[in-house]
């Protein structure tokens, strides 16, 4: 008598998924292409062993439950005598292995798992993680010696989320499809050995296509092609380039790169500053060059992150970056400087001295950036749609690591909030600088306040495309 057929793989991304040795692997990519079950199914391999410790995770606890409901129809009948225990979220099995379901809602919820130990992690839907999250899980990822199991993180999502940028760039961008890519580091021991280390990472794309379970796709796909272009294309063929929401489109909205280097002694700084108060301070140069290729060109020289520093510490680090630009031609002082309003706010427990005041007793003074947020990420889009921006070779990292990550918030021209916005924010105060220096309008209060928002950003655009014709924006050198 034939045996019964409980689950098996697909051929093609599914198979390639489950058969990888590679310590990190992402399968991604459209809707449907068997992700969700790859992840359930990559951590029976070792359920034979007592050591084997497994986690499936889902954003949102509610989420979580297709996956526990999936594994309670097919993991009894794979394993008989398999228990779940719905008090511990798990799965507990006849040979003593364990595989958790667990849910990180906010960030800081993924340290409930820091006594823990699992030889395999898995995440469903990764691009709704921080990338935060993902990396302390990675450190969670481990095992007895005696278990001798491969230490493996496993990871399936389509592209969108807010983790779209930082799941892009880690296994997608500028990597073969299936290849493996190592990655060595060197640790030296107290003794003074050193050892080289290892890991390897892979993706594994997967559409639709890929999965011959999925009933009626034609009917399925068409119903996708609905819902525009660009979102179509992300979730049916799992484009990289798009996803919902997103408030600066890569494909719309790109940041070439280019040689770092002075295009004209013609030029002057705007130095734009967004102080995190428990986020990072994040610190600007931007080379304006008025009459280059017959139009404004704004560059973005230098960028520094800092976290946790006295107000002494960022001043000595800024000094640092104006002394190596001016290494460099560039002309110095500061032309405009201009900070996050939010520093001239004064404090009754600091002599009544606001974050602004404390810059300036220490030598560096600026003025408060505007604060009409509509009219500041329209003048950034109007610059990365018309292609004036870009950033020296080497430099960007942090603005170009963030700025595609943004999230729209419906119904508005502004972002959704808790979202990595320091660097698009420093960006922001230096395009309303640039654009008021050159003095080009932004509209009157009267306008922002009339009730016609439909009307103002179309309007704002136009105004912008008309007067700024050709303004051409470079990030640059050490940004």
């Amino acid at each position: 008598m034939p045996k019964e057929i409980i689950w098996q793989p697909n051929p093609g991304a599914q198979t390639s998924f489950l058969s990888a040795i590679d310590r990190e692997v992402l399968m991604g990519g459209a809707v449907s292409g068997g992700k969700t079950d790859g992840l359930w199914a990559a951590p029976l391999r070792w359920i034979w062993s007592p050591y084997h410790r497994a986690i499936l995770f889902r954003r949102e606890k509610d989420d979580l439950q297709e996956i526990i409901d999936r594994t309670r129809m097919v993991y009894n009948k794979i394993c008989p005598g398999a228990k779940w225990v719905s008090s511990r979220s798990r799965w507990e099995f006849p040979t003593g292995a364990k595989i958790w379901m667990g849910s990180s809602e906010l960030a800081k919820d993924i340290e409930a798992w820091k006594t823990f130990e699992f030889n395999f992690i898995g995440f469903d839907e990764l691009t709704t993680f921080e990338k935060s999250q993902y990396l302390y899980m990675l450190s969670r990822n481990r095992n007895k010696v005696a278990a001798s199991l491969p230490y493996q993180m496993r990871s399936g999502t389509n592209p969108d989320g807010l983790g779209h940028e930082w799941v892009f760039k880690r296994f997608v961008d500028g990597k073969t499809p299936y290849v493996s890519y190592r990655y060595i580091s060197e640790v030296t021991d107290p003794k003074g050995r050193t050892t080289e280390l290892e890991l390897t990472r892979k993706f594994i794309p997967a559409t639709i296509f890929d999965n011959p379970a999925v009933g009626d796709r034609d009917a399925y796909i068409a119903g996708l092609q609905q819902l525009g272009e660009g979102l179509a294309d992300a979730l049916i063929y799992g484009r990289w380039d798009y996803f919902r929401g997103q408030m600066f489109p890569r494909s719309a909205c790109p940041i070439p790169e280019v040689p770092p280097e002075i295009k004209s002694q013609d030029h002057y700084v705007i130095r734009a500053l967004d102080y995190g108060w428990t986020d990072p301070t994040v610190v600007q140069w931007w080379i304006v060059y008025p009459n280059l290729y017959i139009r404004p060109v704004l560059e973005l020289a230098h960028e520094v992150k800092i976290r946790e520093a006295s107000i002494p510490t960022i001043v000595h680090l800024m000094r640092k970056a104006e002394e190596r630009l001016a290494s460099k031609n560039v002309n110095m002082p500061v032309r405009l400087p201009v900070i996050d309003p939010s520093t001239k706010q004064r404090d009754a427990r600091d002599a009544n001295r606001s974050i602004k005041d404390l810059f300036e007793e220490n030598g560096l003074w600026f003025n408060s950036a505007i604060t009409d947020r509509a009219a500041g990420w329209a003048y950034i889009r109007t610059l990365m749609e018309n292609k004036q921006v870009c950033h020296w070779k080497g430099q960007g990292g942090y603005l170009i690591s963030t700025i595609y990550q943004l999230v729209r918030r419906p119904g508005t021209e502004d972002i959704k909030d808790k979202q990595n916005d320091h660097s698009a924010d420093t960006f922001r105060y230096a395009a309303m600088a640039f654009y008021e220096g050159t003095g080009q309008a932004i509209g009157s209060e009267q306008e922002k306040l009339s009730g016609k928002q439909d009307q103002y950003y179309p309007q704002l655009m136009k105004r912008l495309q008309e007067a700024q014709r050709g303004t051409s924006l470079n990030l640059g050198d050490g940004f």
